[in-house]
């Protein structure tokens, strides 16, 4: 049995797809409600599977989140608007380290 499902199997952009196992009319993500912390007053979430570490992810994000949040507050709000809009990209796709903050 197990030779048979892996003989069919190909890779794709989204992993392994063994096609007696999958079911393309079916294939949507799986729905779940994240696992939630707060760290420096910012929402981290993760999927719940990784739930247990929310703990030591919030712990470690807070010092830096912090550091964050003060730097923008420090800035008067018309240049922090603008920085923020110049640079919304690079942030929503985490390309900014600490020192490309103002």
């Amino acid at each position: 049995m197990a030779v048979g499902l892996v003989s069919g199997a190909r890779e794709s952009a989204r992993g392994v797809v063994i096609p007696a196992l999958h079911d393309a009319a079916n294939d949507a993500p799986i729905a779940y409600t994240p696992a939630c912390g707060s760290a420096a007053g910012i929402a981290v979430c993760l999927n719940p599977a990784y739930r247990r570490w929310l703990p030591e992810v919030t712990a470690g994000l807070a010092p830096v989140l912090a550091e964050v949040a003060q730097r923008l507050a420090s800035l008067p709000t018309a240049a922090r608007h603008a920085w923020l809009a110049a640079h919304l990209a690079a942030l929503r796709a985490g390309r900014l380290t600490l020192q490309d903050l103002p």
